[in-house]
């Protein structure tokens, strides 16, 4: 028993490195440069400061589509810079309410709508692999992100309650949403026999999400994603 145990022991203590160097392996890569298509769908939200509208502030998350491609550059096979380009279409809906502002037959003043907006999404991500089997590979990716609109149906669709010079209180919609946002895109995924991707990430925004600024608000998705690499 006491020569059993030994032997156990000295195995796995040989087959140990070489379990640690498949997982993480720090060879140089086969290819420098990889490419690959992305398709999936989104979850998005866009919120707004309650300074504003204090009563009731809601913002539903919605559903949309992402579209786009990535390049790998493969500096070692346990690490990569990943940039891509993404076409997104974004969707959501709101419900407004702010205490002591009326409508026109004095009761207070209620605003529901919702609207979608399309753009470009500019992901760099440092991604990292780890190898759980032969053919299957496990990556975690975190990065920043440039956000560009084309399109926004959101635009002028509130309006927000403001104080003129003589401190009387009015309504305006002259808002939009902002037209770039940068922030911060973190996931993970795996890739399947070297060529199929399947993955998840989560984006939050840095910047306000809407024009004029002070109305606040930042930009939140969950992406989720299938693909094929060449």
């Amino acid at each position: 028993m006491k020569r059993f145990t030994i032997g156990l022991a000295l195995l796995a203590a040989a087959v140990a490195p070489a379990m640690a160097e498949d997982f993480f392996s720090t060879a140089d890569a086969d290819r420098l440069f990889t490419f690959g298509a992305r398709v999936g769908i989104n979850t998005s939200n866009r919120t707004i400061s309650d300074s504003y509208f204090n009563y009731w502030n809601q913002n539903s998350w919605g559903t949309g589509f992402d579209a786009g491609v990535v390049a790998d550059i493969n500096f070692k096979n346990f690490i990569s810079l990943q940039p891509g380009f993404f076409y997104e279409s974004r969707t959501g809906s709101f419900a407004y309410q702010s205490s002591g502002v009326l409508d026109q037959d004095g009761m207070v003043l209620t605003q529901v709508g919702k609207g979608r907006q399309y753009l470009f999404n500019i992901p760099v991500l440092v991604s990292l692999h780890f190898n759980i089997l032969d053919d299957l590979r496990w990556n975690v990716d975190a990065g920043p992100y440039l956000q560009l609109k084309l399109r926004s149906t959101f635009d002028h669709s509130f309006q927000y309650p403001e104080l003129d010079v003589n401190n009387h209180l009015y309504l305006t919609n002259n808002e939009k949403t902002a037209a770039c946002d940068v922030g911060l895109k973190i996931g993970t995924g795996f890739d399947i026999f070297q060529h199929y991707y399947i993955g998840v990430h989560y984006m939050t925004g840095f910047l306000h999400a809407w024009n004029p600024g002070w109305l606040g608000g930042h930009n939140r998705a969950w992406t989720f994603t299938i693909g094929y690499t060449l």
